[in-house]
C-alpha cells in the first residue's frame, strides 16, 4: 500500500496561512518596537499602535475562522466521497448477490423439473423403462444446468467473502437436531458434484435399449438415484439449494454498512 505524502495540498495551503500570520505578528512587534516607549494617548504613535493590534488581532480571528471552515468543508466532503463509495459497493454486491440468487433458483427450478419428467416416463409401469429419446433430451438440459452450478461454484468464494454469515449457512439434515452449518462454497460444491455424477454417468456409459428404444433406468446407478431416490436428492441438491436461496434472500433484504477498512458489512 502506498504511503501518504505528508506535504499535501492542505499542508501546502495551512502552512502559507501560517507563514502569512507569523509575518503579520512580526510586523506588528518590529512596528511596535519602532515606535517610541510609553507613547501618550491622543498621539499618533499610540492611535497608530493601537489600530495595529486592532487589524492585528481581526487578521489573526479571520485566518483562524477561514482554516476552520476549510477543515470543515474538507471533512464534509470526504464524508460524501465516503458515502458514495460505500453505496457504490453496496449496489455492486446487491447485483452480485441478485445474480446468485436468480441463478440459482432457475437452475434448481428446471433441475426439479427434470427429474419429474424422468420420474413420469415411467410413473405408472410395471417395471422401470425409459425411453433413449426422453433420456438423451432431458440429460442434455440436466447437464446444461450442472455448468450453471459449476460457474456458482467457482464464483461463490468471492461473495461469501463479502456476505458475513456465509461460511456457516444453516442446512436442513436429517440429524437428531434437524440442522448442520455449511459454507455457501461448499454448498453449491455439493449440489455441482451430485449433478455432475449423474451427467458424467450418461457421458460415459453406453445404455442398450430393448425393442422400442425404451431401457431399464435401474442400470445406471447415479441416474436411478436421481429419479426414484427422493431422500438423497433432497438431502444432496434440495435442501442445499433451498438453503443458499434463503441465505440469498435475507442478505438482499438486510441492511448494510461500512467496517472500518471499507468492505461492506450487512448488520444482522
Amino acid at each position: 500500500m502506498p504511503r501518504k505524502k505528508w506535504w499535501s495540498l492542505r499542508g501546502k495551503r495551512n502552512a502559507v496561512i501560517t507563514l502569512i500570520v507569523v509575518a503579520i505578528a512580526a510586523g506588528a512587534v518590529l512596528l511596535a518596537t519602532a515606535l517610541p516607549p510609553g507613547p501618550r494617548p491622543d498621539t499618533v504613535p499610540h492611535e497608530l499602535m493601537r489600530v495595529s493590534v486592532q487589524v492585528l488581532g481581526v487578521v489573526v480571528i479571520g485566518v483562524f475562522v477561514t482554516m476552520a471552515t476549510f477543515g470543515l468543508q474538507q471533512v464534509q466532503r470526504d464524508e460524501r466521497r465516503e458515502k458514495d463509495r460505500a453505496l457504490d459497493a453496496q449496489l455492486r454486491l446487491d447485483n452480485q448477490v441478485r445474480s446468485f440468487l436468480s441463478e440459482t433458483l432457475d437452475s434448481y427450478n428446471t433441475v426439479k423439473q427434470i427429474r419429474r419428467m424422468l420420474e413420469a416416463e415411467n410413473s405408472e409401469k410395471p417395471s422401470p423403462t425409459m425411453t433413449i429419446e426422453a433420456y438423451s433430451e432431458l440429460l442434455a438440459q440436466l447437464s446444461e444446468k450442472q455448468l450453471v452450478f459449476e460457474s456458482l461454484r467457482r464464483r461463490a468464494p468471492l461473495v461469501q467473502g463479502r456476505l458475513p454469515g456465509a461460511e456457516a449457512v444453516v442446512v436442513e439434515d436429517s440429524r437428531e437436531d434437524g440442522k448442520l452449518t455449511e459454507s455457501l462454497t461448499r454448498i453449491y460444491g455439493l449440489v455441482e458434484k451430485y449433478l455432475n455424477n449423474v451427467v458424467d454417468e450418461y457421458q460415459t456409459r453406453r445404455v442398450k435399449p430393448a425393442k422400442g428404444g425404451s431401457f431399464d433406468p435401474s442400470q445406471l446407478t447415479n441416474l436411478k438415484d436421481f429419479v426414484y431416490n427422493t431422500k438423497i436428492f433432497r438431502t444432496q441438491v434440495s435442501h442445499r439449494a433451498e438453503a443458499a436461496i434463503r441465505f440469498l434472500e435475507e442478505a438482499l433484504l438486510t441492511p448494510a454498512t461500512r467496517t472500518a477498512d471499507g468492505a461492506v458489512k450487512l448488520l444482522v
